[in-house]
């Protein structure tokens, strides 16, 4: 069963390479990693600060006491006495979705022509129409700033809201 396993935050990358070395087998541990954003190639922890471990916990909790010890390990998460569990197929799908680029994408419920509202301070009181879509999270928006029609390029989508 896979299990999650707490991971020292930014030494994802030496935490799996321990783990590979404890475990011997590649194939018993998994650090998700994605692009920092859609256009780099710059890595990142899907999960910062975890990972996860196939592994059979025994009764006496020797296989726990060893995990600990892996250098950037922390610990099994648990709840309580509970150590949840992750399904092989979920596994599966993290790292079919990983290899398809599912790290690249994120979806916005923006559409090309659509007013939205800006939300940061200096343009509060305005809304604006999106030119252009940018990939899956900036757009291009035109506004009617003094009488004339303006462009903001690369707005990022977090700046923006529909409006209800």
């Amino acid at each position: 069963m896979w299990h999650v396993i707490k991971i020292q935050i930014n030494r994802e990358r030496a935490a799996k390479e321990a783990l590979i070395a404890y475990f011997g087998d590649e194939k018993k541990v998994y650090v998700p990693f994605t692009y920092k954003d859609k256009d780099s190639s710059k890595i990142k922890p899907l999960f910062p600060g975890y990972g996860f471990v196939d592994l059979v916990i025994s009764m006496d909790g020797d296989s726990i006491g060893e995990i600990n010890r892996v250098a950037h390990c922390n610990k099994l998460l648990r709840f309580g006495d509970h150590y949840p569990t992750v399904t092989d197929s979920y596994i599966e799908m993290l790292k079919s979705r990983e290899s398809e680029g599912f790290h690249r994408t994120q979806y916005t419920h923006f559409r090309e022509h659509e007013t939205v509202r800006l939300k940061s301070e200096q343009w509060k009181h305005y809304n604006a129409v999106i030119s252009k879509l940018r990939g899956s999270d900036r757009v291009d928006l035109l506004i009617d700033h003094l009488g004339k029609q303006m462009t903001m390029k690369n707005v990022h989508i977090k700046d923006i809201a529909s409006i209800d």
